[in-house]
């Protein structure tokens, strides 16, 4: 009894291999999120029952920046999407930070980058 390999041409055999690890190699790649230019951000999640989430950014200095509150909306933060989605919003409130110098509140910067 000749098995299923024996059957097979070489040639597509072969190829059947190369599509393979081909296929396991584009699968396994991963958008690697770059770390912030400056600064950071923290992200606090209520349970229940209205499932707020606070978005905190802080200068190098530790100082907050910039505050946004998200009611019934949960961010993953293993996400790489919501990692560069998150350090988007951290740079533009980096950016109004060194022009005004004052702690702003809800201007909508990381509802709109979750938008896009």
């Amino acid at each position: 009894m000749k098995t299923l390999f024996a059957k097979i041409r070489p040639s597509a055999l072969a190829t059947l291999f190369a599509l393979t690890l081909t296929t396991a190699a584009v699968a396994q790649k991963r958008d690697v999120p770059t770390p912030p230019k400056a600064g950071y951000w923290v992200i606090e999640t209520a349970r229940q029952p209205n499932r707020q989430t606070i978005v905190r950014f802080y200068n190098n200095a530790n100082k907050l920046i910039y505050q946004e509150d998200l009611t019934g909306k949960r961010l993953n933060i293993r996400r790489a999407k919501t990692v560069i989605r998150l350090n988007g919003a951290l740079d533009q409130a980096m950016t109004q930070w060194a022009s005004t110098q004052h702690f702003q509140s809800d201007q909508n910067l990381v509802a709109a980058q979750f938008r896009k």
